[in-house]
């Protein structure tokens, strides 16, 4: 049975996945050369979660790479769902004077804007946002989600167009989509 992976690497089985190190680090380094903020706390998803894994480790680079110290106090872990606002609050109590926080995804920024608002901050101005995925939520926040677009219809339609060129010629190829920056206004 001709078999393609999308997102996992399985030795022997071509992939479809989206390189994700870059749209996160172009979210990070915009806040830190466009925005001049230094002070940006991150929200991973679970320590186990490979995903969670690149995007904070990416997270913990630009931040050296730009000489702002990684404290593991501005960092907590969720669960790529929506129910982080305890988890901000709890990041808030701990960094009064963060200037920015960046979501491994959209999800969690949704429950980051209630506990952020919940403060009386205004998010785009007292404290910028970043999420990751570019779900439909990101545009239907108020305000609208700067995120990282990981190209999932793209991914889709690669996925289909290689098994398509598997059942035909018995071959296929590694596709690697590039995710980007989406600025809006949060």
């Amino acid at each position: 049975i001709p078999i393609i992976t999308i997102e996992i690497e399985v030795p022997g089985y071509p992939c479809v996945y989206t390189e994700g190190k870059t749209g996160m680090r172009l979210a990070i380094e915009h806040l830190i050369k466009e925005h001049n903020k230094t002070k940006i706390g991150f929200v991973s998803g679970r320590k186990e979660n490979a995903d969670a894994k690149d995007r904070l480790n990416t997270y913990k680079q630009v931040l050296t790479e730009n000489n702002i110290p990684v404290s593991e106090d501005r960092i907590v872990y969720g669960n790529f769902s929506e129910f982080t606002e305890e988890l901000v609050d709890d990041l808030l109590e701990r960094n009064p004077d963060l200037e920015a926080i960046v979501f491994a995804n959209d999800q969690m920024a949704i429950g980051g804007y209630a506990a952020i608002k919940k403060r009386g901050l205004e998010i785009g101005k007292d404290i910028l946002v970043t999420g990751y995925d570019d779900s439909p939520a990101s545009i239907v926040l108020s305000p609208m989600l700067t995120t990282v677009h990981n190209k999932i219809m793209d991914m889709g339609y690669h996925s289909v167009y290689e098994v398509i060129n598997l059942l035909q010629t018995g071959k296929t190829n590694l596709s690697v989509l590039n995710s980007s920056l989406v600025v809006r206004t949060s």
